[in-house]
């Protein structure tokens, strides 16, 4: 299993630097600005865009808008020889792009891409994540560009870039490694999950296996991969968002099974299982009727509800952390690398405009799935070994109580009756590890052997209960070894009692104990 985690974190690794690689096009003979205007109340249309008041902007990246958001692009050829380029943006869950040239001749806009999807209204060039557009420019030409894209109140990314054909087609290949990477690790893992939960009938991995499965389904979603299967836009943002509540639920009630909470904290588990149940219900439904046609009114619920869910499973942690310490460490440990590279994406997507930090979170995701596989795993193959090695200790017993049956029968000549074979087998059971047992175990033993005990006693009166018990198991003549199994003792704890005894009786060296014990 080791191996295998170094395996997959050094593939990880390679796929993360890889996927960072970048190749640095020539475009020094190209120049490119751009003008943006943010239509709040949606006034203009692309008959009236001469009217719009665009002005330059930094940036056009903008939380919770809604409205149609117009951008202006002037593209410059300096070079004596055809580019095909590429105009894109970061803008993942959007896909109601629209893309215009302006044809100087004549002062009028036209859609420039052939390749259109027609059920999203989206004018891209490729099929893929990113809005791209496509253009052509001959030499020492200029064109002028619009984007034209409508939200209903999610998050916009649309500052544009630009690159070369040949470039913007390796982003795609090392998208689409990285996509296969990730989703090749979530399916090793989902199929280890599965086996695991029909092999052990644990509900931890059924829950488990839940969890995985719609945190792909949610990643399915953002990377784009559910357009264009004749699905309409708004039942693929809503099916995002409920992909997003199942992975929430499910990972709170996996969380609360791996922390042991439902074990430890009956009440409080009860209590988090109806909380959740409610809260993401009521989500759900406030989706569903309120939120139908403009789903951008759940993005600033569910941001305030995330970290609502962050301090609950918080909670849990504080909560289980002296019980179930080992547990609540690889917990935390999973966690972490989660948040840690989440925030380098929510940070690098802060600072640097033209990534999506969607690497860091597959990354953080990949670390968490692989830690939480191998903790599951080990603290229920623990768990397994104290089941067999209690197994195999019963076992040890019953073998020592069928020897101790048969040294009872042969150290006495006289014929024992069914009965009382029985009643000495009954007690020899529990191995003597109390003293009512040993009591009325002694009352058997001294039927078989009437002189033994009173001999001894009157001989050697100093003697304790405990010695008493070792040198009778001594005399019917169990080995050291079988006396520490049946007694639960170390042999070398035997060995030491034998020594402390030998001195108080005062035995010669000469003698051994069994010879000694013979006399009485």
């Amino acid at each position: 299993m080791n191996g295998l985690i170094r395996t997959l974190i050094s593939l990880l690794l390679l796929s993360f630097i890889s996927s960072c690689t970048k190749t640095n096009s020539d475009l020094t003979d190209i120049s490119f600005s751009y003008c943006s205007y943010s239509d709040n109340s949606n006034q203009y249309t692309i008959k009236t865009i001469e009217k719009i008041p665009f002005h330059i902007s930094e940036k056009v990246n903008i939380h919770f808008f809604k409205g149609t958001i117009w951008i202006a692009l002037k593209i410059t050829n300096h070079s004596p020889s055809r580019k095909t380029l590429i105009i894109h943006n970061n803008d993942r869950i959007n896909r109601n792009y629209k893309f215009y040239k302006l044809d100087s001749t004549i002062n009028q806009l036209h859609s420039l891409n052939t390749i259109k999807d027609i059920q999203y209204n989206d004018d891209r060039f490729f099929n893929f994540s990113k809005p791209n557009f496509r253009i052509v420019l001959e030499p020492h030409e200029q064109g002028t560009y619009y984007i034209q894209t409508s939200n209903n109140g999610k998050v916009v990314r649309a500052t544009p870039y630009i690159t070369s054909l040949q470039e913007f087609i390796k982003i795609i290949y090392w998208d689409t490694i990285e996509n296969i990477f990730f989703y090749g690790m979530m399916f090793i893992i989902f199929c280890i999950t599965i086996f695991y939960w029909i092999i052990l009938k644990k509900k931890l991995y059924l829950f488990y296996t839940l969890y995985i499965l719609f945190t792909c389904f949610l990643y399915i979603g953002f990377d784009g991969y559910l357009y264009g299967h004749d699905l309409p836009i708004i039942i693929v943002e809503h099916l995002i968002f409920v992909f997003y509540k199942c992975s929430i639920f499910f990972l709170i009630i996996f969380s609360a099974h791996f922390l042991g909470i439902k074990k430890t904290y009956p009440q409080f588990y009860l209590y988090l299982k109806c909380y959740t149940v409610i809260v993401i219900t009521g989500l759900l439904i406030y989706q569903l009727l309120f939120c139908s046609t403009q789903i951008g009114k759940i993005h600033i619920v569910e941001y305030g509800f995330g970290v609502g869910w962050l301090l609950l499973l918080l909670s849990m942690i504080i909560k289980t952390a002296q019980k179930q310490k080992q547990e609540t460490i690889q917990y935390v440990l999973a966690m972490s690398f989660a948040l840690f590279f989440v925030s380098i994406g929510i940070l690098n997507i802060c600072i640097v405009s033209d990534v999506t930090g969607n690497t860091f979170f597959k990354i953080g995701t990949t670390f968490e799935f692989i830690i939480f596989t191998y903790s599951t795993a080990h603290i229920l193959g623990k768990k397994s070994n104290k089941i067999k090695q209690y197994i195999r200790h019963q076992s040890i017993l019953e073998n020592s109580n069928i020897k101790l049956q048969s040294k009872l029968y042969q150290v006495n000549n006289t014929k024992i009756k069914k009965t009382d074979f029985l009643n000495i087998f009954k007690l020899l059971e529990s191995n003597l590890t109390n003293e009512g047992e040993w009591a009325s175990f002694k009352q058997k033993f001294q039927e078989l052997n009437p002189h033994f005990l009173s001999n001894l006693y009157e001989k050697h009166p100093e003697l304790s209960k405990n010695e008493i018990r070792l040198l009778t198991l001594v005399k019917i003549g169990f080995t050291q070894k079988e006396i520490s199994n049946m007694l639960f003792i170390t042999e070398g704890s035997v060995k030491k009692a034998k020594q402390r005894v030998r001195k108080k009786i005062a035995i010669s060296t000469n003698v051994t104990l069994s010879n000694y014990l013979s006399i009485f």
